[in-house]
């Protein structure tokens, strides 16, 4: 049977997930981490992929600021 739920650990994912308009069905602490648990559907796997793009400009951002201070 498939996983019908994503289990998060990273407060920042979890942050950026319900400000774009996914609410988590349980948030609990499991192995002294934060869980947020979201339902596995094709919204979050839109916002998934928005928090990829996001992550990857932040470090391309701050890749280009270092190579400005090497120069």
């Amino acid at each position: 049977m498939e996983n019908k739920t994503i289990k998060i650990s990273n407060p920042e994912q979890s942050g950026f997930y319900v400000d774009n308009g996914l609410t988590p069905i349980s948030i609990y602490r499991s192995n002294g981490m934060w869980i947020w648990e979201f339902n596995k559907d094709e919204q979050n796997k839109i916002v998934y992929k928005k928090y990829c793009d996001f992550h990857r400009e932040r470090l391309l951002e701050r890749y280009n600021e270092r190579r400005k201070k090497e120069n």
